[in-house]
């Protein structure tokens, strides 16, 4: 009997899992997306090489996770001085600390800080907000920001600190061209990543990624 019921049983390909697996990932991330953040595609060379032109990721718009902006945490922010353009930098020192730039180093509260997403050897040098070695004491509520590649980047060290009211959301991860630099044949939302010296590009703004 037991070898009858075995011989009956259906079993289902595998690759139908993997679409299952699939499915439910794609719902995940509409979920998310839904009810937290949005799409966005980086556009620039200011945060290379760890964020990528042409790539996709999915960011953070909720309240709770802006309540709580730290250190290294990768944020879009709205500038101003660029016709509401929409940027992507990393931030660097937080409300009340004390930062200057000294040497091609970077010290926050008088220590240098450690910055192990640069790449080797990436000095950073003062611009015409930061002079070198001039220490600046953020005020309440403002946030300084640089890009990782701080010889193509234009950032706090030019235009000044961000306001939180100016912050947007926090990246959060990859989801396409991820490990390549590719263009989408139809861009969704574009950060612009603060180039320096080249003229800032137009950012693309919609709700979600168009195929």
């Amino acid at each position: 009997m037991k070898e009858e019921i075995n011989k009956n049983v259906v079993r289902k390909p595998r690759s139908f899992k993997v679409i299952k697996i699939f499915l439910g990932f794609l719902i995940l991330i509409f979920l998310i997306n839904f009810l937290f953040g949005r799409y966005m595609q980086v556009s620039g060379n200011g945060m290379t090489p760890n964020y990528l032109p042409g790539q996709f990721y999915l960011t953070n718009e909720s309240i709770s996770s802006l309540s709580e902006i730290k250190k290294e945490d990768v944020i879009i922010f709205n500038s101003h001085q660029t016709k509401n353009e929409d940027f992507l930098s990393r931030v660097i020192a937080l409300p009340g600390e004390a930062i200057v730039i000294r040497g091609g180093q970077v010290l926050v509260n008088g220590l240098v800080l450690k910055e192990p997403y640069l790449a080797f050897n990436t000095m950073t040098r003062a611009g015409s907000f930061m002079l070198e070695g001039e220490e600046k004491i953020l005020p309440e509520n403002n946030y300084f920001v640089m890009g990782d590649n701080r010889t193509n980047s234009n950032d706090s060290r030019m235009f000044g600190f961000i306001i939180r009211s100016d912050i947007v959301s926090k990246l959060v991860f990859c989801y396409r061209y991820c490990n390549s630099v590719q263009d989408s044949p139809v861009p969704s939302e574009k950060i612009q990543t603060p180039v320096q010296p080249s003229p800032v590009e137009t950012a693309t703004n919609s709700a979600s990624e168009s195929e």
